[in-house]
C-alpha cells in the first residue's frame, strides 16, 4: 500500500510542475514561477525516495501509511492550486488582450477623425499625436512621441506657429483654464489652413499634468463664408446700381408691396402724378392715401387720374397696360405682378410716339381716300375712255378695207402703226380699268363649276400665233386631262390664264418653250401651273414680282411693252376666288407661275 502511495505521489508532484511551469511559460513569469515549482517539485522527489528508502529498510527512519497519504493529498492540493494559477494567469492575458484590442481601435478611431488631437506633458513633450496632426506636416505619429513641437518639425519649419501654440500650452498649465481660439497655419506644402482650436488640461493629484488639444479644420466653412461675403458684397452693389439707374431713368417707377404700400420710386413717377415730396413716403398705401390725394385732386382739376383709374391700376389679375393722360402729355404705364404679390409699374412717355401715330393715320386715311377718289374716278371713267379708243380703232379699220380708195405701201405701213398703237392703248386702259374697278371693290364675281380643261385649250388657241412670231414650243398637258371641274368666275380664269400664259411668251428666249400643266392637290384645289425657259428671276428682285406697276428689269425691251398691273390684278383676282398664286424661279433657267382654285367638289373652300 505504501508502494503504490508513493508512485501516485510522485506522478501528482511531476504533473503538477510541467503544468505548472506551461501556464507560466504562457504568463511571461517563467523564470520566478519555474523556479518555485521546480524545487516543489524536488522537495516531493526527496520525500518519496524517503520513504521508499524507509520500506525496503534501507533507512531507520520509516514513515508510516498515514503520513503518507496526509502527503499524497499535499501533493493533489499542490497540482490544485497550480492550475488555479494557470488559470488566473490565463485570464489575466485574455483581459490584456481585450484591453490591447479595446486600445487599437480607440487609436484607429482617433486617427480617422477628422480633427486634429494630441496630449502633452507639462514639459511640451507629445505623449500622444494622431495621424490628422502627423499628415498636416508631412509626418507619422511616431515622430511626435517623446518630443516638443518644435523637435517634431525642426527648427526652421513655422517658427512664429510653434511659439503661438507652445505660449498658448503654458498658459493652460499656468492656469488651469481650457482656453479656445482661432488660428491660421502654414502646412508642409504651405497651403493656408483655418483651425477651430480648443486646449484643456487634464489633472493628476491637483496638478496640471497633460495638455489636451482638439483642433477642428474650418478652411472649407471660411471660404465658403468668404464666397458668401463677397457674393453678398456684389449683390449689394448690384442693387445700389439698379437703384441708381431707376432713379435717374426718365420713364416713372414705382413699387407697391403685397398690402398696396409703397416700398420704392423715382422721381419721375412724382413728377409725372404731380405729387408733392411730402406726398411720397414709404409705407403710405396706394388705396387709403394715393387714391383719396388722387380724386381730391381730381376734382380740383390739378390731376386727371381719379381714384377709380388708381383701383383699376392696381388689378391683381395679371399684367396690365393702362394709358394715362396728365395734361397735355400721355403716358403708357406697364404694371405686373412681383412673384410675392406686390405691383411694379413703369411709366413712359408716349406723348410723341402718340403724336407720330395720328400723323401716320391722318396720312394713310388722306392716301386711302385719294385712292378711292382714283379708283372710283377710273371706274366711272371706263365708258368716256373706251369709246374714243373704239372710234380710233373703227376708223383704221374701215381705211384698211376701203378697196376703192386702195392706200399707198407707205400709208398702208403708218396705218398699221396706228392700229399697233391702239390696241395696245387700249390693252392698258383696260388693265388700268380693272384694276381701279377691283379696288373700288365693284367687281362681280361670277363662281360657277367650270371645266379647266375646256378652258385650257380654248386660250391655248389665242397664244398659239404669239409663240408661233418667236419660234416657241408651246406644250399644253392639261388637255390630256379628263374634264375637270372647278368652282370659279370663268371670264376671270381666262383672264388670268392668259396674263400667266402671255407673260412666259414676252419673258422667253426665241426657240424657247413653254409648258402648261394642271394638277389636283389633296386639299381640294386645282393647280394651274405655266413654266417657260426664259432669264429667270433675281433673288432681289422675287419679292417685288406681284408688287403693282413692277416690270421685269432684266429684260428692258420687252418690259417696255408691259405695265406692271397684270400680276398685280391676277393676284387680287384669284385670292378673291379663293385660290392662292405664287412661282418659282431661277435666274438663268427660267420660272414657273402658278395658281391655285377651288375643286367644284370643294366649294366650302371659296
Amino acid at each position: 500500500m505504501g508502494t503504490f502511495i508513493l508512485l501516485v505521489s510522485i506522478i501528482v508532484q511531476f504533473t503538477a510542475a510541467g503544468l505548472a511551469i506551461k501556464f507560466l511559460r504562457r504568463t511571461g513569469y517563467r523564470i520566478a514561477w519555474g523556479t518555485v515549482v521546480i524545487a516543489l517539485a524536488l522537495m516531493g522527489v526527496r520525500r518519496s525516495t524517503t520513504f521508499w528508502k524507509a520500506v525496503s529498510g534501507q533507512d531507520p527512519r520509516v514513515l508510516d501509511s498515514s503520513t503518507e497519504f496526509i502527503a499524497l493529498v499535499i501533493s493533489f492540493l499542490m497540482l490544485t492550486g497550480v492550475v488555479q494559477i494557470g488559470r488566473m494567469f490565463d485570464e489575466e492575458k485574455k483581459k490584456s488582450k481585450n484591453l490591447d484590442s479595446a486600445r487599437n481601435l480607440l487609436r484607429q478611431t482617433i486617427d480617422a477623425a477628422p480633427l486634429v488631437i494630441s496630449i502633452k506633458d507639462a514639459d511640451q513633450r507629445y505623449i500622444f499625436a494622431n495621424r490628422y496632426l502627423a499628415n498636416r506636416h508631412d509626418l507619422e505619429p511616431e515622430d511626435f512621441e517623446e518630443r516638443t513641437l518644435e523637435e517634431a518639425l525642426g527648427k526652421t519649419r513655422e517658427t512664429a506657429f510653434v511659439r503661438q501654440t507652445t505660449d498658448t500650452d503654458l498658459r493652460v498649465i499656468s492656469t488651469g483654464k481650457a482656453i479656445p481660439f482661432f488660428e491660421e497655419t502654414i502646412t508642409i506644402n504651405g497651403s493656408s489652413r483655418h483651425l477651430l482650436t480648443s486646449k484643456t488640461p487634464l489633472f493628476d493629484d491637483g496638478n496640471v499634468s497633460y495638455v489636451l488639444t482638439v483642433a477642428l479644420d474650418i478652411t472649407a466653412n471660411k471660404e465658403v463664408e468668404e464666397s458668401l461675403r463677397l457674393s453678398e458684397e456684389q449683390r449689394e452693389l448690384a442693387v445700389d446700381r439698379l437703384q441708381n439707374a431707376i432713379t435717374i431713368m426718365s420713364d416713372g417707377f414705382v413699387l407697391y408691396d403685397a398690402q398696396g404700400r409703397l416700398e420704392f420710386f423715382n422721381d419721375s413717377f412724382r413728377k409725372l402724378n404731380r405729387y408733392d415730396k411730402e406726398d411720397l413716403v414709404p409705407g403710405v398705401t396706394t388705396y387709403d392715401d394715393l387714391g383719396v390725394l388722387d380724386e381730391e385732386r381730381s376734382r380740383n382739376n390739378r390731376q386727371l387720374l381719379s381714384f377709380d383709374q388708381r383701383r383699376a391700376q392696381l388689378r391683381r389679375d395679371g399684367p396690365m397696360v393702362v394709358v394715362q393722360k396728365v395734361g397735355d402729355e400721355v403716358y403708357e404705364r406697364h404694371q405686373s405682378l412681383t412673384p410675392e404679390g406686390g405691383i411694379i409699374g413703369v411709366s413712359t412717355d408716349i406723348t410723341d410716339l402718340k403724336e407720330t401715330e395720328r400723323e401716320m393715320n391722318k396720312a394713310r386715311e388722306d392716301a386711302e381716300q385719294a385712292n378711292a377718289a382714283k379708283s372710283t374716278f377710273l371706274a366711272s371713267m371706263s365708258h368716256e375712255l373706251r369709246t374714243p379708243l373704239n372710234a380710233i380703232l373703227g376708223f383704221t379699220q374701215m381705211l384698211a378695207l376701203d378697196f376703192e380708195n386702195t392706200l399707198t405701201l407707205k400709208q398702208k405701213m403708218y396705218l398699221e402703226d396706228v392700229q399697233r398703237g391702239g390696241n395696245h392703248l387700249l390693252g392698258l386702259v383696260n388693265d388700268l380699268l380693272d384694276l381701279a374697278t377691283i379696288e373700288a371693290n365693284k367687281t362681280r364675281l361670277d363662281l360657277q363649276t367650270v371645266d379647266a380643261v375646256k378652258v385650257a385649250r380654248e386660250c391655248m388657241s389665242l397664244v398659239e400665233p404669239l409663240c408661233k412670231t418667236r419660234d416657241i414650243e408651246i406644250t399644253n398637258n392639261v388637255s390630256n386631262r379628263s374634264p375637270t371641274y372647278i368652282q370659279i368666275d370663268e371670264k376671270r380664269l381666262r383672264q388670268v390664264f392668259l396674263n400667266l400664259v402671255s407673260n412666259a411668251v414676252r419673258y422667253n428666249r426665241d426657240s424657247g418653250k413653254i409648258t402648261i400643266d394642271g394638277v389636283e392637290s389633296s386639299n381640294g384645289f386645282f393647280r394651274f401651273s405655266v413654266t417657260d425657259t426664259g432669264q429667270g428671276i433675281p433673288d432681289h428682285d422675287k419679292t417685288n414680282v406681284f408688287h403693282l406697276f413692277h416690270q421685269a428689269g432684266n429684260v428692258p425691251d420687252v418690259a417696255t411693252e408691259g405695265t406692271g398691273i397684270g400680276l398685280y390684278v391676277s393676284k387680287l383676282l384669284v385670292e378673291r376666288m379663293g385660290g392662292k398664286i405664287g412661282f418659282e424661279s431661277t435666274e438663268g433657267v427660267g420660272s414657273t407661275f402658278w395658281f391655285e382654285t377651288p375643286l367644284a367638289s370643294h366649294p366650302s373652300q371659296v
